[in-house]
């Protein structure tokens, strides 16, 4: 991968000025989560140049890889763009090849991955549609690196790093969509990678609860309130964590309930715990952050929700190992249980590591439980908080 803070110059070889202005729009995304910047340049040495031939596929060569091609050679290419192309399309590819070029590897690739594919059905697709050689599929989808070769962590079916697998393709019927915008998985890994100067400026937290917006006897099924940001200028390079922390819901209905912090912007963030009376807490944390780490884990990711399972536990490993035991702390952010029972569930950590540690979900005597989810943060003195992530080489 490149040093943090450094500047890419990029060339482009061909393409008219739409399609230009369009990769663009859109490289520059990863520059607002990454302490790396791109320099359009019409002349001089570059180290990325772009092209746009038909016929050869969308490609790019990764990370520092790009320095060992000759000057006046395409590093990267658009090999299907026109003034048609839907702007999703340039946003799935353009973004994903830039993202080559930074240093990431295709999700499916990393270590963690472990998918089962459906070998001959991979190879017989690949060669209808795209022309590939078995040694091509295996370069391309099959091969995984090995965990001395890239910093990886949990894989992530969302990211824009991910090839489309229809389920077909697989054994077990897994299947990750077509993805055109960054992941919020994404957004923390690459901002742990490339990380700002500013980042070890000021952690900001806040209570918010929905009787400071309604009465409790006035149920609504959703809440949302905005808060302001601290140090606004940077809040793009921030991470905020919401977790339920009180609840107060009558027995009527299903008990569900989901925290999310959404439409974060460079002045104000807004809060959407969605039950008669809530209270959740939110954290400010640097995205870049080694000491604070944080992650979620999901019962689903565990079985199904048709399962009835009362204790569900997995053991975490830190993308960044610690040289002591960290604290963790665990809340919850969404939990959805049966109507006719009683709720219980508890959240909680044992045998913490300097490199791991397990988190449990559970619940006991008759509850009836469909689905529950929670916020991890571990550091080394009392606060919290940094994301699990896969990819750069």
């Amino acid at each position: 991968m490149w040093a943090p803070g450094r500047t890419l110059r990029i060339r482009f070889l061909g393409g008219n000025e739409y399609l230009q202005q369009k990769v663009k729009q859109y490289a520059v995304v990863w520059s607002k989560h990454a302490n790396i910047q791109f320099q359009f340049v019409d002349s001089g040495d570059t180290e990325i140049r772009v092209g746009f031939t038909m016929g050869i596929g969308s490609w790019s060569y990764v990370g520092t890889d790009n320095l060992n091609i000759n000057k006046n050679e395409a590093t990267m290419n658009f090999g299907w763009f026109d003034n048609q192309t839907p702007d999703e399309e340039f946003s799935r590819t353009i973004v994903h090849e830039f993202g080559h070029a930074i240093g990431c590897i295709h999700e499916h690739q990393q270590p963690n991955a472990n998918i089962q594919w459906n070998k001959p059905l991979v190879y017989a697709i690949y060669r209808r549609t795209q022309g590939w050689s078995a040694p091509q599929v295996d370069s391309q989808v099959f091969n995984r690196y090995d965990s001395s070769q890239v910093t990886s962590s949990l894989f992530d079916a969302q990211s824009i790093m991910e090839y489309p697998i229809p389920k077909e393709f697989t054994l077990n019927g897994f299947s990750a969509p077509s993805n055109d915008k960054l992941s919020s998985v994404d957004i923390a890994f690459i901002g742990t990678m490339y990380p700002f100067n500013d980042e070890s400026a000021v952690l900001e937290a806040g209570v918010f609860n929905s009787v400071s917006i309604r009465s409790s006897d006035q149920p609504a099924t959703e809440d949302r309130t905005t808060y302001p940001v601290c140090q606004p200028s940077v809040s793009h390079r921030r991470r905020f964590l919401l977790g339920i922390n009180w609840l107060d819901q009558g027995s009527r209905n299903n008990k569900r309930i989901n925290a999310v912090v959404e439409g974060v912007t460079n002045a104000d963030m807004t809060l959407n715990p969605p039950i008669p009376r809530r209270y959740a807490a939110w954290l400010q944390i640097p995205a870049a952050s080694k000491e604070l780490q944080s992650g979620q884990f999901a019962t689903r990711e565990d079985h199904g929700w048709e399962t009835q399972q009362a204790e569900t536990s997995r053991r975490i490993q830190f993308q960044h190992p610690y040289d002591s035991p960290p604290k963790v702390v665990v809340f919850l952010t969404s939990f959805d249980a049966r109507l006719q029972k009683v709720t219980r569930i508890k959240t909680y950590v044992t045998d913490v590591k300097a490199d791991a540690f397990t988190v449990h979900i559970d619940t006991w005597a008759d509850t009836a439980w469909i689905v529950g989810e929670e916020h991890c943060e571990w550091n080394r003195t009392a606060q919290m908080i940094s994301g699990l992530r896969a990819r750069l080489v």
